[in-house]
Formats: C-alpha cells, sequence, structure tokens
C-alpha cells in the first residue's frame, strides 16, 4: 500500500516539511475573546477572575487540535477546524444579541431555535469538507496564525497601557486650589451630608418619562426647609466626571487629571478620594465619614469612618460562587448560552446564584447605606459624610416597597434591552430610593443636635441612550443630566441659590455661606461625553442644548 504524501501532516512532505508545528492560531483565538474582555473591564475587576477561563482555553485549544488534528489526519485541517469551532463558540453570544436586536426583513433570527440550527450545520458541514476532500491549509494556517497574533495585540497593549498608566500616575491627587476654612465661633458647626441617589432624575422628568409622581417627595423636602433646585442639570452625564468636579468645585477638564483612553474611571477616584471639599473640611475640624457603595471608584475607605454593610447581613451572602462576575459575563457571549432555552428557571439560577453576581450583595450594601446614614448624627464632633447610593440607578434589584428582584443575566451597571421595560423598572426602584430617603433624612433631622447641612443631590439622569441629539423618551442630554437637587442650609444660605444651581456651585455656596469663604460662583455649563472610557476629553458644552 502507498501513502499519500498530501493526506496527513503527520509525514513530511515537501511544501510541508518543518512547518507542521506552526499551527498555533488555535491557541490565539481561544485567548483573544478573554483577554478583549478583559481588557475592555480592567479597570472594573480583578484580573485574577479570568485566570480560569485562560486556563481552560489554553486547555480546551490544545485538546481540540490534538484530536480534530488526528481525525482530520492533518495538523493544518485540525486546526482549521479548531480555530473554526472556537470562533463560534465565543461569538455565538455576541452574534445571538445583535440577531435579537436588529430582525431581518421583520423576522427575528435572535432566537436558539433559529441561531443553534444554522451554527451546528454549519460546523458540520466545515468539518465533512475537511475530512472528505482533504485540502491542502497549510496556507490558511500562515495567515491565521498572523491574524491570530494580531488579535492579541490589541488586548495585551491595552491592559498593559493601564497597568504602566496607573503605575506612573497612582492614585495621588493634589487639588489645583487650597481652600481655608474657618468655621463661626458663634455657632457649633453642622454636621455636612453629601448624599448622591444614583441617577436621581429631576421631578417633572420622573412623572413625564417615568410616569413617577415624586410631588410628595418633593412637598416633604421643602418642608423641612430644603430648597429645591427644580431645573438643575448636572455638570457632566457620567458619574466619575459628576462627583470629582462637584467635590473639587470645578470642571473636571480643569482638575489636572491625566485623562486618556481607558483611564475611566479609576483616573477620577484619586480626585474623588481626596478631594478638595473632603481635605478643606477635615481641615477644619470635620471627621470624615464615607459609606459602602458597591463601586470601587468612590469606596472612601480611607475615611475616618468607613460604614459598611452590617457583619449578620454581609454573612448571609457567603455561599459557594461557582462562577466569578467574569465568568458570569463571559459565559453570556459563547455558545453555552443556547443552554438558556433549555430550562430557563435553572439557567437563571447558575448565573445569578451561583454565579458570582452580587446582587444580594448589592441589595445588602444599599440597605446597609441607608441604615448607616443617620449614624453620624448623634456624635459629638462634625462629621462630613459622603454617601453614594448606587440607586435608582441599574441594576434594579428593588421593586417599589423594596422586594427583591434579581436581573437576568450578568451583573452589570450599564444599559441594555427595551427601554419600555427598564423604565417601569426604574419607576418601582426609585419608588423604594424615594421612601428611604425620606425616613433616612427624618432621622438625621431628629437625632441631630445642630440643625445639619444636607444636600440631596442626583450624579446625573436616568442614563439611556447614548445620541446627544435624541430628544424622544429614552435618550437625549436633557434627561440624562436633569437631576434631583435639594439643599438644607441654614435659612441666611438661601438667597445664595437659584433654581438653576449645579453641583459644581454647591460647595462653593456651602463654605461661602457657612465658613465665610469669598469663592467665586461658576458658570453653570453642562458638558456631556459619549464614551469616556473610549475618549475621556470628548467633553462637549451643551449648555444650550438642555436648557429651553
Amino acid at each position: 500500500m502507498t501513502e499519500r504524501s498530501g493526506d496527513t501532516g503527520f509525514k513530511r512532505s515537501r511544501a510541508g516539511a518543518g512547518t507542521s508545528w506552526l499551527v498555533l492560531h488555535p491557541l490565539a483565538f481561544g485567548l483573544y475573546p478573554i483577554l478583549a474582555l478583559l481588557s475592555v473591564n480592567l479597570q472594573e475587576l480583578d484580573p485574577s477572575e479570568a485566570v480560569r477561563p485562560l486556563l481552560l482555553a489554553c486547555l480546551a485549544s490544545v485538546l481540540m487540535l490534538g484530536l480534530l488534528g488526528w481525525a482530520l489526519g492533518d495538523w493544518h485541517r485540525g486546526a482549521l477546524a479548531a480555530t473554526a469551532l472556537l470562533v463560534v463558540f465565543f461569538s455565538y453570544g455576541h452574534v445571538y444579541s445583535i440577531l435579537e436586536r436588529y430582525p431581518l426583513g421583520g423576522l427575528s433570527l435572535g432566537r436558539h431555535r433559529y441561531l443553534l440550527p444554522i451554527v451546528v450545520l454549519t460546523s458540520a458541514a466545515l468539518l465533512a469538507w475537511l475530512w472528505r476532500r482533504r485540502p491542502d491549509v497549510r496556507r490558511t494556517t500562515v495567515v491565521l496564525n498572523a491574524v491570530g497574533g494580531l488579535l492579541l495585540l490589541f488586548p495585551l497593549v491595552t491592559m498593559l497601557s493601564i497597568v504602566v498608566r496607573n503605575a506612573i500616575h497612582g492614585r495621588s491627587f493634589r487639588p489645583t486650589v487650597t481652600v481655608e476654612l474657618i468655621p463661626p465661633e458663634a455657632e457649633p458647626p453642622p454636621d455636612i451630608y453629601y448624599i448622591i441617589p444614583d441617577s436621581y432624575a429631576r421631578a417633572d422628568y420622573m412623572l413625564e418619562l417615568f410616569g413617577f409622581d415624586n410631588s410628595g417627595f418633593i412637598d416633604f423636602l421643602e418642608s423641612h426647609g430644603f430648597y429645591v433646585a427644580d431645573q438643575s442639570h448636572s455638570n457632566h452625564n457620567w458619574t466619575g466626571y459628576s462627583l470629582s468636579s462637584s467635590l473639587n468645585m470645578h470642571y473636571v477638564q480643569d482638575l489636572g487629571l491625566q485623562l486618556a483612553p481607558h483611564s475611566y474611571p479609576w483616573v477620577v477616584s484619586p480626585a474623588i478620594n481626596d478631594s478638595l471639599v473632603r481635605n478643606a473640611l477635615e481641615e477644619a475640624g470635620y471627621e470624615s465619614v464615607a459609606l459602602q457603595t458597591g463601586w470601587g471608584v468612590t469606596e472612601i475607605t480611607d475615611a475616618d469612618e468607613y460604614l459598611v454593610a452590617s457583619e449578620a447581613a454581609m454573612r448571609t451572602l457567603r455561599r459557594p460562587i461557582l462562577l466569578t462576575r467574569f465568568e458570569s459575563q463571559l459565559v453570556q457571549t459563547t455558545l453555552i448560552l443556547a443552554l438558556s432555552d433549555l430550562n430557563k428557571d435553572a439557567w437563571r439560577r447558575w448565573t445569578t446564584e451561583f454565579g458570582g453576581l452580587p446582587y444580594d450583595e448589592l441589595r445588602s450594601i444599599v440597605r446597609g447605606a441607608f441604615a448607616n446614614l443617620p449614624l453620624a448624627a448623634s456624635d459629638p464632633h462634625p462629621q462630613f459624610t459622603f454617601a453614594h447610593i448606587m440607586t435608582p440607578h441599574k441594576p434594579f434589584i428593588f421593586g417599589p416597597q423594596g422586594e427583591p428582584r434579581d436581573p437576568a443575566g450578568a451583573f452589570t451597571f450599564a444599559n441594555s434591552g427595551d427601554p419600555s421595560g427598564e423604565f417601569a423598572a426604574y419607576r418601582d426602584q426609585a419608588a423604594f430610593v424615594t421612601r428611604q430617603l425620606e425616613l433616612a433624612i427624618l432621622e438625621i433631622l431628629q437625632t441631630s443636635r445642630v440643625p445639619p447641612i444636607i444636600i440631596l443631590q442626583a450624579d446625573h439622569g436616568y442614563p439611556w441612550g447614548d445620541d446627544v441629539w435624541q430628544s424622544g423618551p429614552g435618550g437625549g442630554v436633557p434627561q440624562r443630566t436633569s437631576i434631583l437637587n435639594a439643599y438644607l442650609l441654614p435659612q441666611r444660605c438661601r438667597s445664595m441659590l437659584y433654581p438653576t444651581i449645579t453641583p459644581v456651585n454647591t460647595f462653593r455656596v456651602v463654605f461661602n455661606c457657612q465658613f465665610g469663604t469669598s469663592l467665586p460662583m461658576l458658570e453653570d455649563r453642562v458638558f456631556y461625553t459619549l464614551n469616556p472610557r473610549r475618549d475621556p476629553t470628548d467633553i462637549a458644552d451643551v449648555t444650550e442644548q438642555v436648557r429651553p
């Protein structure tokens, strides 16, 4: 029997001599999806969460190469089949999401019963072709090796640049100006509360966009001495930019931060942690109090007091975790997503209860924040309390009475899906948050020995839509920047407030009124950034577009 040298790569041939080992592309295509997902989330999670997926991808790629190379009688054909199957596996969730969102000719192919058979038949056809025709694909190997190597470069360079930039700039921040505060001697200094319910929209948008009438809450605030700025906007439409701006009394582009691609959100964290406002108040004798937030960028763990959710509540969350947050996000992009059609309840349990998705943890943190808010009122020393509460922003984990709700899919603070469904979920969560704010404020007022200063101010409005000029429900700058903004200040300060005041001037008013400074008021401007991770310097002035 004669053996055909072209039928197998296990024997050396004229064209393939010495090249059969250069089949590296399955490994590259197996690692790339994981590294790409890690690179865009590196600022928000522990990189160690990606170790297990990377090791499994390496193992799977090598095993597939060996098995398919053996079955097809050639390393190059086996590598091509392995790479094709890896691409199918890791891209399935992305394709499914696109087809679900954009129907073709009125037909939605974003259904597993349509997409899965197409994927299976296409993969089977490729394997059959490689088996029956036994094509010479050594040149394809060279091309795929080069493509795979280039693909790996993108996430690796991105992650390396982030690591280098963080190492250079660290987490240090020095305000561009300093403020000396001199508490009045004739009266004891009041506690100062800065309460930020994330994404709490202005009252008119609450009613018009979500059908949520919070006029009772506005009446409650005003009846207890609050001034409600009913035409207020945030200065920026992203939390990191908004809070670093308000806490340093300047627009974010004027803070001297090293804004570079992929530096957000951690580039602004030092400006929030070591802000001008915090430093000035601590130097004036205030103790800083920070509440646990659930978002690392605004966790001021080195405050004089750092208040977390109760140990008993957090202890109930310490259960075995089969998937990390990163792994659960990764699963949603792969062919494993097709299993969700087999048993939706089981899928939801695996990707939430056992998936390391901290819905329960975030609920505990939010409830702990509301419970801890009034604690500073009983301390005899003057306190500055920073309370960034991650609701009513997504994820929508509370019903209107505080009943737990677990969104399907991977944990995220981003928007997704049908805006009409999210509007209803946002409205319900806003109702819960509103009631909790009212109860916390009542307790603060009843417990305080000295009438406190309370700033109740959202960082931005409802963050749906990325189109600056979109004007209808579900998008647009006016709705994204229209915020709840209310002040409880001494009566002598009320003349300094006005309906369109923005957060950049908040502490200028507080310091001028309470501590006798002469800080000039800035012009109230509104800035929009489409994507600070991609282009943090794209800060457009849209003031004229958001105001009638």
